[in-house]
């Protein structure tokens, strides 16, 4: 999805050459690298600088049917372009998960009041827009009551001084 798109769906499955997904404990998000290889003037018809969103669905046919997974990125870097001749240049797009995404965007400033898990909770929900479904059981009766101010820090770096903190 283009940032200028209105939400209009494009398909460049047929220009991917190769999908990388990273997934490391030490990181924040899952990390997909997409090698493209454009020959429709894609990079320039859509202005690509960051911030698009990529929709990836991957599906497998098994004994007991088909799974489907589906999963939304946003495009964080695009890296090594390069036009090794004419009529078509080849660039890698660095997707980043949506938490993540706008964990780069947001900086919390506001007073704070409750146990650890509400408040971790609580960031994850309204600030980073995690749905219910993808939250996995978090226990939010923990800890006494923390209060203070987030000094305008980034949603991953108030949970880790959550963490931290919280006994």
């Amino acid at each position: 999805f283009a940032n200028s798109s209105n939400d209009e769906f494009t398909d460049i499955k047929e220009l991917v050459n190769r999908i990388i997904f990273e997934e490391n404990i030490d990181q924040a998000s899952v990390i997909c690298t997409i090698d493209v290889l454009d020959g429709v003037n894609l990079f320039e018809t859509f202005k690509l600088s960051g911030g698009e969103k990529v929709e990836i669905q991957l599906s497998q046919n098994t004994p007991l049917g088909k799974n489907i997974l589906k999963r939304e990125f946003y495009v964080s870097d695009i890296v090594n372009h390069t036009k090794p001749s004419m009529g078509y240049e080849t660039y890698q797009l660095i997707c980043i998960t949506k938490f993540a995404f706008l964990n780069n965007l947001l900086k919390l400033e506001r007073d704070f009041s409750s146990s650890p898990g509400k408040l971790i909770k609580d960031i994850v929900k309204k600030d980073l827009r995690v749905d219910d479904k993808e939250i996995f059981k978090m226990n939010t009766s923990t800890g006494t009551v923390m209060q203070g101010i987030y000094p305008g820090i980034s949603p991953f770096d108030a949970i880790n001084w959550l963490k931290r903190n919280s006994f």
